[in-house]
């Protein structure tokens, strides 16, 4: 019986060490200052990429970048930790990244996704591919610039939560390990709403598909006869067009078009273009 006990005791010490040293790893990790190479300067845009005869294979995914906030391995990096941080919620719950998650492309694979307070939301989140050459946000294409859609699901009622978007700064600055990040992205540890977002844009426009088999067009057999489906057999490709088969480019991004309801509910809720009429979703209050 006392082998057994004194067994017992060797592994439940083993399990709160473990424990011990998880959380420790945890605490480290937000305290550190992340060095982070996140840019490639060298790559080509793919050819998949190529909208309009203006763009050569010379251009590349920097040129589609905004003049004011151009891409730096600091600022990308700063911007990868907001993006993961979850005090950039009103109670500290939920982060960007808990919405957009790398194995689902930067989605969360749920027809709706959950907000910091436990409340659905009445879209889902959209991936996250490529968005340098993307030229309007949303589901609806509601928001044409980067640095102003970065901060929407912040202050939204149901996402994050902090709708007094003034008070983010603040909140960020009083966290000890990001002053040392901005002074890396921006020269000085001033903390601004500006510079939140202008980070956050920067380690999104970062994040793009490069040398990949589409980027190549390279297929296997049963690819390239599901391509051919897709493109001229169903039509899905009337639709889902462009750089990222979403008809968002930066050159069309104009157009209503791109957002439509195609008649699939037996009562429309979702038109695709503006935002969703609440009141025919039982139990959604706010618009993502």
């Amino acid at each position: 019986m006392k082998k057994i006990n004194l067994l017992f005791l060797i592994v439940l010490s083993s399990v709160l060490i473990f424990q011990s040293c998880k959380k420790e790893l945890k605490s480290d990790y937000n305290e550190a200052t992340p060095n982070l190479e996140l840019i490639n300067n060298d790559f080509s845009i793919p050819s998949n990429l190529v909208m309009s005869s203006e763009i050569t294979s010379t251009y590349d995914y920097r040129s589609l970048e905004p003049n004011d906030n151009k891409i730096t391995n600091e600022g990308a990096a700063l911007g990868r930790v907001l993006f993961y941080d979850k005090k950039m919620s009103l109670n500290n719950k939920v982060s960007c990244g808990s919405c957009h998650i790398q194995k689902f492309a930067f989605s969360d694979g749920l027809a709706t996704s959950t907000g910091f307070d436990g409340e659905k939301t009445t879209r889902n989140s959209p991936a996250i591919i490529n968005v340098v050459a993307q030229g309007s946000f949303f589901w609806d294409g509601r928001s044409k610039k980067l640095e102003d859609m970065v901060l929407m699901p912040v202050r939204n009622h149901v996402e994050m939560g902090i709708d007094k978007i003034d008070n983010l700064a603040k909140k960020i600055s009083d966290i000890s390990y990001y002053p040392a990040l901005f002074e890396k992205a921006f020269g000085t540890k001033e903390v601004t709403k500006d510079r939140i977002s202008k980070a956050l844009s920067q380690f999104l426009r970062s994040m793009v598909t490069h040398n990949t088999n589409f980027d190549n067009h390279i297929y296997t057999a049963s690819e390239n006869s599901g391509r051919s489906i897709f493109y001229w057999g169903a039509g899905c490709g009337d639709c889902h067009n462009g750089e990222n088969l979403n008809s968002k480019g930066p050159f069309n991004f104009s157009s209503d078009l791109n957002f439509a309801n195609i008649g699939l509910d037996e009562i429309t809720v979702d038109k695709g273009l503006g935002e969703i009429d609440a009141k025919k979703k039982v139990g959604l209050k706010y618009h993502p």
